[in-house]
């Protein structure tokens, strides 16, 4: 008799529960990265002047909580690893939910050898070239220099990507200790810088920009050369909307513990509290950092100096270039503890979340193929550590792969841009699966979250409007401003070309899917037998 191939590889994925509560907070706060979020916060006056950072933030942060309510339920409906692979494959069409699962996974994948970059780019040069400015040490300016440049970027990009990667093969017992600490040295590092700034006063950090540069000079040359208006009002209600793009760098990345779903120890409990949690820790740390970034450094000021810098002026006053890292470092003057503090948690930041990432999206190219949609060879877990091997390497070529362009192409920056876009078109999309998935009456009916309502509308459907509705906003701006660099103005090639980058991994997603069907399909395997159910632990 001919034997009927099962719907999965195996049935079980070989992975263990090794995944604490207080572990999946951990793993949403640096993937979402503050750093980032001070980087986005920044230049977000220079993008959209008459912006109001701090409603920015809140908008970004009702966004986001909507959508972290959409995926608790969901975690609870269907707690596995792949996170929104599995619930957008089963609450939609399945060649939809994988097609925004592969673009968030891909590009995802990009960001690690950003990361990797990082930690040269913003963490050693950022803190040494701060460090030596700071103190008149032309010896660390000129260290600092030097992993600024190409060289240097992917000299030590590539060695974090191999140790990181050989840490994440070595299992989830190894990799958590390494990360707790570095999550400690990051956290105490970066919070401090935040504070830094908030306490201080707008006439101190005038004072301490003196050595640097006339602060009001600033503000005057940008307006002179026509790089930067001053503007009068800085509370503009549509600025404010469309800022939530750059506000919700941070807040919006905070949902990554879904994707290692089937690690988590009791995940039902812990999902409220990893995702509602973690938001909650992030929504404060942002709002803080607004808050000083507006009434201590100023929106005037931070809209001139990165227009003068952005725009290689001759008027721009420093040998750096402005960051969280610098300001901070100005205001704690020559306190060489709070600098290397700052500089080492920054640093750690960067290296932190490159493990991180690779633990989470390896998690989904296995999910992947445990549905059979990539080689079984992917979902292969290794007997001694409970890693996936072969998806862990697969995602490490890849990003080996993209560090050489994003290093060494000065063009790729509106891929970088793009990127964004390709990410929360998976947040899209798992948002109008929360809309439909009680239409999918055998499975929401098992769900566990059945009975959670509004009166008579289903919590899940009704935080899955508010999030569209915001997400939507949200990629509006991404696809509209020219601060986000894919709109061009001055070019309908490159707006075109910038606007392809960011859906093209969504359509290649819809290519590999119905290629991996057909090719299924001639060896005897129905793959819509396998997307009809959940996927076992």
């Amino acid at each position: 008799m001919k034997q009927v191939p099962q719907a999965f590889v195996r049935e079980a994925t070989g992975l263990v529960r090794q995944i604490t509560t207080a572990d999946a907070v951990i793993i949403n706060l640096v993937i979402a990265n503050l750093v980032i979020g001070s980087v986005g916060l920044l230049v977000l006056p220079y993008t959209l002047p008459g912006v109001n950072l701090l409603a920015a933030v809140l908008v970004a942060a009702v966004t986001s909580f909507a959508l972290s309510i959409v995926y608790w339920l969901f975690n609870v409906a269907m707690p596995r690893s792949g996170g929104d692979y599995v619930y957008n494959t089963r609450s939609l069409f399945p060649s939809i939910g994988f097609a925004a699962n592969f673009s968030l996974t891909i590009w995802t994948i990009f960001y690690i050898a950003a990361y990797a970059s990082f930690v040269a780019s913003l963490g050693l040069s950022g803190w040494l070239t701060t460090l030596g400015t700071i103190n008149g040490n032309m010896g660390l300016v000129n260290l600092g220099n030097y992993f600024g440049t190409q060289n240097g970027e992917f000299i030590t990009a590539t060695i974090v990507n191999v140790v990181m990667a050989g840490l994440v093969l070595t299992g989830l017992r190894l990799t958590l200790n390494v990360l707790r600490v570095l999550f400690a040295v990051a956290i105490v590092g970066t919070v401090t810088a935040i504070l830094v700034i908030a306490v201080s006063t707008h006439a101190q950090f005038v004072s301490a920009f003196s050595a640097y540069g006339n602060y009001q000079a600033v503000i005057n040359a940008a307006a002179s050369s026509g790089v930067f208006p001053h503007v009068a009002n800085w509370n503009q209600l549509a600025p404010s909307l469309l800022g939530i793009g750059f506000a919700a760098e941070t807040l919006i990345f905070f949902q990554y513990s879904s994707y290692v779903g089937g690690e988590i120890r009791n995940a039902r409990r812990a999902a409220p509290i990893a995702l509602i949690g973690s938001l909650l820790i992030l929504t404060g740390f942002v709002l803080l950092m607004a808050f000083g970034f507006t009434y201590t450094i100023g929106n005037q000021f931070l809209g001139a100096i990165y227009a003068l810098y952005y725009t290689a002026s001759p008027s721009y006053p420093l040998s750096v270039p402005p960051s969280l890292v610098f300001f901070a470092g100005i205001l704690a003057g020559h306190n060489q503890v709070i600098l290397n503090l700052i500089g080492v948690g920054i640093t750690a930041w960067s290296l932190a979340i490159v493990p991180f990432l690779y633990l989470t999206m390896s998690r989904n190219v296995m999910a992947w193929s445990f549905d059979r949609l990539l080689p079984e060879r992917l979902a292969s877990v290794s007997p001694r550590f409970h890693s996936p091997t072969y998806a862990i390497i697969f995602a490490f070529i890849l990003s080996e792969l993209f560090l050489i362009p994003y290093t060494y192409v000065a063009q790729f920056v509106q891929f970088f841009a793009a990127s964004t876009a390709g990410l929360v078109i998976d947040f899209f999309i798992v948002s109008i699966a929360a809309i439909a998935f009680p239409l999918r009456k055998t499975l929401y009916a098992n769900s566990g979250i059945q009975n959670r309502k509004i009166g008579p509308i289903p919590l899940i459907t009704f935080v899955g409007v508010i999030a569209t509705v915001f997400i939507g906003v949200l990629l509006y701006g991404f696809l509209t401003q020219p601060g986000f660099l894919i709109y061009v103005p001055t070019s309908v090639a490159d707006t075109i070309i910038g606007e392809l980058v960011a859906v093209s991994l969504f359509i290649t997603g819809f290519v590999v899917f119905y290629v991996s069907k057909y090719v299924r399909k001639t060896h005897g395997i129905d793959l819509d037998v396998a997307l009809k159910e959940i996927p076992p632990e």
